[in-house]
């Protein structure tokens, strides 16, 4: 079987492309191989042990790879040249040249192909209405159609000969790629044509119906899908190739890495962190998506199909003219060409948005994987950025000395990373040279922080720390005066004798307000890192108007594990989703997989609802010999209006908020 795929792929491929395909063939079934070897006889990968690792759930999304996969990988890798190394600037320029050169090309082959599937569709209307005009012409009309599309058909034959070539090479090898899709109806549209012809030369009263026009339509969605592919390659690789510092994005189980909690299930994590390279950017890019393998398992069941609504006709009309038209009708309708299309449409249009927030989507697998994130962290930092927290005002208490208190102060505050303390920071005018060194700080939770200065404990947080302490605090009655809307108040106490009182103003990140408001509707849970006592759960679900038990605050302990993680780098990541580093990137990027995946499902539901009803509806046809009334025009149409439909129904939900 493999020496016949071989000698068929030579009659549409010179020597040299036959030994490339055949090389690709092999290193593809040999991967394949690998991968069925029993996971016991391959060696575990050794760890450095004083490096901090959990087991990354994105990665182990893609080490599932099909034969269509592999295939189209090893083929791309013959087509494009190697860039491994972000030094490589010629074949980052060759990458870029080819690219623009394809999608130029795929422009030209749409372009035209839209001129002759509109002189198509007019030949369908002037054949279906035949105008008074017509009806004096002294020629048949009907050989005239017939060979009129079968020219037009030559002429989009010409025009996609290399898409078509293409497929004719990936069949030869058992390999449904989505541009495979077009074979049979290209075979069963010109044998319709050429009948068609034939009988009404000799019959001018012969019904002719040649479907070209409706071949021509799904042949533009074909030739569409890969310029909308390469466009967005062509924007994400200027991405990578930019001298930026990038953050790759990944995912873990944060169960498996913080104190047990309430949720027993996979607490799907995406998180960033450094890297200086991203690899594999072409493979993965081209790599086979979920919507293209529901296509590779769709079209040979298509083909068997469409043989079969052939040989129904032929029993129950007994014409061999209406079975080949069954055949062609059911081979132009058994495959959802618009589904691709739409999908890679919502996919560009996501790419396109989120390129905008500085975040690089590789595609519909990338979406996929991060659309089922469950939670994420984020640094009070992120909340409320340093620049949002303003001293508003200072309280002291026993005629304490402000200047040495804010100094004591500033000591033990600069050491935790808070927002807070870009507030002393201000103070001091960035001079922590001039502080004092703390020592034994501690973190209690949600209460404050504890250290030692020049032998004296110094304590900074709320009326509960000094609760703790034994220290009096103020009563609530005269709290209530220094607490103006936004504002929290911070104690400061050294040894046992409260100090200080400060007013702090927070004011929450705009940018990230309506992105945690996307993720909280997805029902994704936020975990915040804080060793700030003045941000509880009910003040961030206030700020933000969020849920309060969609937050959860960790601990000091949780939180330094977590850090340990986020804070790697990389020499080289997989390229699959890369920011800038900018935390409200990452989770606008989350909202919006998540609206794409649920418009990605709509249209695919709708398109199977679609491939059913033409399923029956040809079937109905056949059985009461009603295939012969249905003409090109009103198929045409048909397909049209479920294409209009579910565009439109594709743009329900939009990324934007």
């Amino acid at each position: 079987m493999k020496s016949f795929f071989y000698r068929f792929a030579e009659v549409f491929s010179k020597n040299k492309k036959t030994s490339k395909y055949k090389e690709i063939f092999s290193t593809t079934e040999n991967k394949l191989n690998l991968q069925n070897t029993s996971p016991l006889d391959i060696p575990d990968e050794q760890l450095d042990s004083d490096c901090f690792n959990v087991r990354s759930l994105f990665h182990d999304e893609f080490s599932d790879k099909t034969r269509t996969s592999e295939f189209l990988s090893e083929e791309i890798t013959v087509l494009y040249p190697e860039y491994t190394n972000p030094l490589e600037l010629d074949a980052a320029k060759d990458i870029s040249k080819i690219l623009k050169k394809e999608i130029k090309s795929l422009k030209v082959k749409s372009f035209t192909l839209s001129i002759f599937f509109i002189l198509s569709f007019i030949l369908d209307v002037l054949i279906r209405i035949k105008p008074a005009f017509l009806s004096s012409v002294p020629v048949n009309t009907s050989a005239l159609y017939s060979i009129s599309s079968l020219f037009i058909l030559l002429l989009s034959f010409i025009v996609g000969f290399k898409i078509i070539k293409h497929a004719f090479i990936h069949v030869s090898y058992a390999v449904f790629a989505p541009d495979t899709a077009i074979i049979f109806p290209l075979i069963t549209t010109f044998l319709n044509c050429v009948i068609s012809f034939v009988f009404s030369f000799f019959d001018a009263s012969f019904q002719t119906n040649n479907f070209v026009s409706l071949f021509i339509f799904n042949f533009i969605l074909i030739v569409l899908n890969p310029l909308f592919c390469k466009k967005r390659i062509l924007n994400n690789f200027k991405f990578v190739t930019s001298s930026k510092q990038k953050y790759n994005i990944d995912m873990y189980d944060l169960n498996e890495l913080i104190s047990p909690t309430s949720h027993k299930k996979k607490l799907f994590t995406a998180y960033q962190y450094k890297t200086n390279f991203l690899t594999n950017f072409i493979r993965n890019s081209h790599r086979e998506t979920l919507s293209e393998h529901l296509i590779s398992k769709i079209i040979p069941f298509s083909i068997i199909f469409s043989v079969l609504c052939g040989i129904l006709s032929l029993i129950f009309t007994k014409s061999p003219t209406c079975a080949l038209a069954a055949l062609n009708i059911s081979s132009l309708t058994s495959v959802p060409f618009a589904m691709l299309f739409l999908v890679n449409f919502i996919v560009s249009a996501l790419c396109k948005y989120t390129m905008k927030n500085r975040t690089m989507i590789i595609g519909e697998n990338a979406i996929k994987r991060l659309s089922n994130t469950k939670s994420i962290v984020l640094n009070d930092s992120d909340l409320y950025p340093p620049n949002n927290v303003v001293l508003r005002g200072i309280k002291t208490f026993n005629g304490q000395r402000i200047d040495e208190a804010i100094l004591y102060a500033a000591a033990v505050v600069c050491h935790i990373n808070a927002p807070v303390s870009k507030v002393f920071d201000k103070i001091i005018m960035g001079k922590r040279t001039i502080l004092t060194n703390a020592s034994g700080i501690v973190y209690k939770e949600e209460k404050g922080v504890v250290g030692w200065v020049n032998g004296k404990r110094i304590l900074v947080g709320n009326r509960e720390l000094l609760k703790e302490f034994k220290i009096v605090s103020p009563s609530r009655d005269y709290e209530k005066k220094y607490r103006i809307p936004n504002c929290e108040l911070t104690y400061f106490a050294i040894g046992r004798e409260l100090v200080a009182m400060f007013i702090l103003e927070y004011t929450p990140s705009k940018s990230l307000h309506q992105a945690l408001s996307s993720c909280i509707k997805n029902n994704i849970k936020v975990f915040i890192k804080t060793v700030d006592s003045n941000l509880t759960l009910s003040k961030i679900s206030a700020d933000f108007g969020l849920n309060e038990k969609f937050l959860t605050l960790l601990s000091y302990d949780d939180s330094q594990k977590i850090n340990k993680l986020y804070n790697k780098t990389e020499n080289h990541s997989n390229a699959f989703l890369a920011t800038l580093g900018s935390c409200v990137s990452l989770v606008k990027s989350i909202g919006a997989c998540c609206f794409a995946k649920n418009n990605i499902i709509l249209v695919t539901a709708i398109q199977g609802l679609q491939l059913i009803l033409n399923t029956f509806l040809i079937l109905y046809l056949i059985i009461c010999s009603g295939l012969s009334e249905l003409h090109t025009l009103e198929l045409t149409i048909y397909s049209l209006l479920w294409f209009i439909f579910t565009a439109i129904a594709s743009k329900i939900k939009k990324f934007k908020y």
